[in-house]
């Protein structure tokens, strides 16, 4: 009986099965460390892609910060009695929700404010910080995976420097096509790369939306993305077509009008010369 020819979808399938280190779309694989597509015509081909240095540099190095992530949210998570009171939760979310600095508590006026007319012990700033806030943030980022879930959305991605000269970059993305989600855009995630390129803001992007649907990522409901001009970004952005067949790209007109205006300056300063 004639060997039955798999398609492709089945077979980037099974090698997600077998490896743990791939993903796919049913198009294409994609190694989750190396944050790059991987040939995958031949089984060797996958196989050999497991073996490189730089695979194998990238899983040590991820899977030791996974690790390391896990226990301290796990030591965070089994505090329990006094350390973990309603009202420490809830003044932690007041703070944050505000924006107001938690070592503001360490302020004796406002710290004997707070405990006369509330009649409750004011914890220290880091305990809010070591046992409230990890749990803060996992209860916003279930409220905003909810939100995106099985949704349409639109994404911007940004670059910019800070105080100390590091590279920040950050995500926002928003709902498409909900009323009630109308102007409004959520912060998904704030990264700090150590070298601005169209390899490491793909790397982000997808690490960001690896965030926002943990389980299965939507590849197919991101369907606009918006950012700057700048090559390395045009770059990153096309590069990301394959993994997202349905996400158009388009770059802001506020950097567009920046070029324009620089452009035209040059030449009013060439022609006075």
């Amino acid at each position: 009986m004639p060997k039955v020819q798999r398609n492709q979808n089945e077979v980037l399938r099974s090698y997600v099965m077998e490896f743990a280190a791939f993903t796919t779309d049913g198009s294409v694989l994609f190694c989750k460390y190396c944050e790059a597509p991987v040939t995958a015509s031949k089984k060797f081909q996958v196989q050999q892609h497991l073996k490189t240095s730089k695979h194998i540099r990238l899983e040590a190095v991820k899977s030791n910060s996974a690790q390391k992530e896990q226990q301290l949210l796990l030591a965070c998570s089994s505090k329990s009695g006094p350390d973990r009171s309603q009202f420490n939760a809830d003044l932690c979310k007041a703070f944050v929700s505000a924006d107001i600095p938690l070592h503001k508590l360490n302020n004796k006026c406002l710290k004997s404010f707070l405990e006369q007319y509330t009649g409750k012990k004011v914890p220290d700033e880091s305990t809010l910080r070591k046992n409230y806030v990890s749990q803060l943030f996992k209860d916003t980022m279930e409220i905003i995976r909810r939100k995106a879930c099985g949704k349409k959305i639109w994404v911007s991605l940004d670059e910019t420097t800070d105080v100390e000269q590091r590279c920040i970059v950050n995500l926002v993305f928003g709902v498409l096509g909900d009323e009630t989600e109308r102007g409004k855009y959520y912060l998904v995630n704030v990264g700090v790369l150590s070298k601005v390129n169209h390899s490491t803001v793909a790397g982000f992007f997808n690490d960001s939306l690896q965030l926002l649907w943990p389980t299965k990522l939507e590849y197919e409901n991101v369907l606009l993305v918006c950012t700057d001009a700048a090559p390395y970004m045009c770059k990153a952005m096309n590069g990301l077509q394959v993994l997202y067949p349905k996400m158009i790209h388009v770059t802001c007109v506020a950097h567009g009008l920046h070029n324009i205006y620089m452009l035209n300056t040059l030449c009013i300063l060439l022609n006075k010369h």
